[in-house]
């Protein structure tokens, strides 16, 4: 015969199946069986099957105790199960036992990770008695759900109330640094970990470089590192997340290169962050060696990893390599359809992006606001305008109409598809808007000539509260240049530092030039790019060679024109169009040098292409 204790025992020790078999066998259960049989399904994450036997036991006619209570409510969390935690709530206040300070620490975990802190703090506030355990889970729920500020509140407070924090607290905290970027915070916490003396060796190390990572501080994130005399595979993965965070891509690969050195196995999560570095870089031959690595290791049919080698190929501009990986996936989740339809938009397939578009609904998987972001841009490049309304009746019809990121890509879509009026709807119809999203509205009515509907708006969004960014004021100073204001282009200019505190960018010198020159100034635009407090790319040189052209200024686009063909020797745009300059002035000589230079450099110049949109299928034209 078995007693409870020895089941327990058993349990323990042979497992949850070995308890199933035991415990068919005793006909009567008493409530440490009971607890035995729910703790084993809630610590194996099986939480319908303990909340099943919690009800049973009830039916049995046995009273819940406060070993059982705890277990019951992990299910509850487990599954976010807020309204049976109610009931459970209820049932614990019944019986008597709501003052047990291990079932106030499951309440307040139970209600903090199913949303509702209010509840939380409400059973906190109430506990006569409170351990450290309870600080850490109602600092925990704080952090998880965004009230970075109260997390804070609540560690100085039960410092002053007596109760010494310990690292499981510090590893609750520190993202909360990370999430509001709180960097003083950060440095506060870490100077606490120090005093203690805190081992920083594991999940305290761990927390403390993503929190300088994700707050820009990179050498601090490098020091904490470096300190750990023990170092996971986590570590590694933390470190090379924040080299690729912080855009240092270069160390991020070196890194990676120490931990197989170290003897450090990568896991998925590794790869994941590795690959978006090589991406960045465009390295695609160690992109390929590590594809190598992760077939070898196993890893290549992992959903997360192949999404990531997809990604990588992409932006290397070997779209063949990314399709190969994604045919050869046995499972697919949304982010590998997204990966492979921005890598079809990335490389210019954009026919390819909407037919991977309509194969994935073929197929019954399900979009998400990022897949509509992501094709849309497809039918902007392609100006394919009735595929674009499809696609907006399918955003409607799927309510996806709602999402600010859709919203936007609807405003692009629109306006580069020819129709300001549409895009004006999608504009005016968002719930919400970001920077963004007025970013785009007035980029769509610069690109239509409607300067006047593009500053008003400019002076709309200010009146929003919304405060503008280096890119609508690129925006902005296109407008002004597609309608020839020059005043007002160089009072927006002005205004850029002077009253926004923005450095202007190559960009916004680009729009300049473009501006000055489209309206003749072609020795102001020149004045500008020599007094530019960096070197000018052939953006800005083309701009002005372009201006040459209009006006007719041969001896300044000869200038221009040694400048981008040291920049971009194999341009032949360049080449073309000091060749029309020349032509348009008659000095056909000139011309036949220009057209010999490109012979003698093994340069031809490339067919221009054009789409058309009929009965809904584009069509090129060469």
């Amino acid at each position: 015969m078995h007693t409870s204790k020895d089941i327990c025992l058993r349990f323990t020790v042979a497992g949850l199946h070995l308890l199933e078999i035991i415990t068919r066998r005793i006909e009567k259960k008493d409530v440490i069986l009971w607890n035995a049989m729910i703790s084993g399904y809630a610590r194996n994450e099986l939480y319908d099957e303990a909340l099943a036997l919690y009800y049973q036991m009830q039916n049995e006619g046995l009273q819940p105790d406060n070993f059982t209570f705890p277990c019951v409510l992990k299910a509850c969390t487990g599954l976010l199960a807020l309204e049976r935690g109610k009931e459970i709530h209820d049932c614990i206040i019944s019986v008597g036992i709501e003052s047990d300070i291990f079932i106030g620490n499951a309440l307040i975990d139970m209600y903090a990770k199913c949303g509702d802190l209010d509840v939380a703090r409400h059973v906190f506030d109430k506990m006569s008695q409170r351990s450290v355990v309870t600080w850490n889970a109602m600092i925990a729920g704080y952090v998880q759900s965004g009230q970075c500020d109260e997390a804070f509140k609540l560690f100085y407070k039960m410092q002053l109330m007596g109760v010494n924090p310990t690292s499981v607290t510090v590893v609750n905290l520190l993202p909360a640094c990370a999430r509001s970027e709180a960097f003083r915070n950060g440095k506060e916490v870490h100077a606490f970990v120090k005093k203690r003396g805190f081992d920083i060796d594991g999940f305290v190390g761990n927390a403390l470089i993503d929190v300088y990572a994700k707050c820009g501080s990179i050498d601090d994130a490098v020091r904490v590192f470096v300190a750990m005399s023990r170092t996971d595979v986590v570590s590694w993965n933390a470190m090379v997340t924040g080299f690729v965070q912080n855009g240092c891509c270069v160390d991020a690969l070196k890194l990676f290169s120490q931990m197989q050195y170290a003897g450090v196995q990568p896991n998925s999560f590794t790869f994941s962050s590795i690959l978006p570095a090589i991406g960045h870089l465009t390295a695609l031959w160690q992109g390929r060696e590590i594809h190598g690595y992760v077939i070898k290791i196993g890893l290549d049919s992992h959903v997360f990893v192949g999404g990531g080698l997809v990604d990588m190929y992409s932006k290397c501009e070997s779209i063949e390599d990314a399709e190969q990986v994604f045919d050869r996936m046995s499972q697919r989740d949304v982010v590998s359809w997204n990966a492979m339809i921005v890598g079809y938009v990335q490389n210019g397939q954009c026919e390819l992006a909407l037919k991977l578009f309509y194969r994935m609904n073929q197929l019954g998987e399900k979009p998400n606001s990022v897949t509509i972001a992501s094709v849309l841009p497809a039918c902007a490049r392609l100006a394919a305008l009735q595929q674009g309304k499809e696609i907006h009746d399918y955003i409607i019809r799927r309510g996806f109409d709602s999402h600010v990121v859709v919203g936007n890509a609807l405003i692009d879509m629109y306006a580069k598809c020819g129709s300001i009026e549409l895009a004006g709807h999608a504009f005016e119809n968002m719930s919400q808007r970001t920077v963004v999203s007025w970013n785009a509205m007035i980029a769509g009515y610069g690109m239509h000539g409607h300067v006047d509907e593009a500053l008003s708006l400019f002076y709309r969004m200010k009146q929003a509260g919304l405060k503008p960014d280096h890119v609508t004021f690129i925006n902005v100073l296109s407008a002004c240049s597609h309608s020839g204001l020059v005043d007002e282009g160089w009072h927006f200019f002005d205004s850029i530092n002077r009253e926004y505190d923005i450095l202007p960018s190559m960009e916004h010198y680009a729009c300049m030039v473009d501006l000055l020159g489209r309206a003749g100034k072609l020795e102001e635009a020149h004045d500008l790019i020599n007094d530019m407090p960096f070197e000018a790319d052939s953006t800005i040189w083309g701009a002005l060679l372009g201006a040459c052209k209009i006006h007719c200024n041969i001896e300044l686009a000869e200038e221009v024109a040694e400048h981008l063909f040291k920049l971009e020797p194999e341009n032949t745009g360049f080449y073309v169009l000091l060749s029309n300059i020349y032509a348009v002035s008659g000095r056909w000589s000139d011309v036949a040098k220009v057209r010999t230079m490109l012979r003698n450099r093994g340069l031809r110049k490339k067919p221009g292409c054009s789409w058309i949109e009929v009965d809904n299928k584009v069509h090129d034209l060469y």
